[in-house]
């Protein structure tokens, strides 16, 4: 393979790693908030019983 083929090949790996480094906390953020909701509803629930 030529060497352009090369950088291009490393340059959409790296966007894509790039993508996912930055899309990654967000979803761990969003999963921590569902816990937090769950776990205060349930509090609640068991202020409630």
């Amino acid at each position: 393979m030529s060497w352009q083929r090369w950088i291009s090949i490393g340059l959409v790996l790296g966007l894509l790693l790039l993508a996912f480094g930055l899309i990654m906390p967000a979803i761990f953020q969003a999963r921590e908030a569902a816990r937090r909701s769950t776990a205060k509803n349930n509090l609640k629930q068991i202020g409630l019983a």
